[in-house]
């Protein structure tokens, strides 16, 4: 179990600390003001633990970003040409989804170029899905919307046995 795992699902350490504190400095009473401030202490930290990006930095959160747009698009250029070809409605969806985006006349131009380097036979997809999983560690909001947007791809034209 991760330390951030642990502090999310055992919220007593800072109610016992306080208690036991409390008891040292004023008695019973004092355990009780404890309890009080521990419980505190334990729903700030639960909170805290509970944030996805709560260990990312500003220059980790940018790697992690350009790591998450590049397997977005590489791999979303690799499930649609797994069926053999690409249609014309996952294209559609690709540039849909470069609105929702909110992507630039450049960005766009960069998403097109790893759509492009997905559809080709020599695409590592072993190699983009590690180092998009190193990069989001615990990240699960954006792993799934990583899984959302292949899983849209993939239904756009009906799924195939390939």
């Amino acid at each position: 179990m991760k330390l951030r795992q642990y502090f999310a699902t055992h919220s007593w350490w800072g109610k016992l600390i306080g208690a036991f504190l409390g008891y040292l400095v004023a008695g019973p009473a004092g355990a009780l003001f404890g309890i009080l401030i521990g419980n505190v202490f334990d729903r700030g930290l639960a909170e805290h633990f509970a944030r996805p990006q709560w260990h990312y930095h500003a220059e980790t959160r940018e790697t992690v970003q350009k790591i998450f747009f590049e397997a977005t698009f590489s791999v979303m250029g690799h499930v649609a040409k797994s069926d053999g070809r690409i249609s014309k409605e996952e294209i559609s969806l690709a540039r849909t989804l470069m609105q929702e985006m909110g992507l630039s006349s450049e960005q766009k131009k960069v998403a097109i170029l790893f759509f492009n380097e997905g559809k080709k036979t020599d695409f590592d997809l072993k190699q983009i899905l590690t180092l998009l999983k190193n990069a989001t560690h615990d990240n699960l909001e954006l792993l799934k919307l990583f899984i959302d947007i292949q899983y849209r791809v993939a239904q756009v034209d009906g799924l195939s046995e390939k």
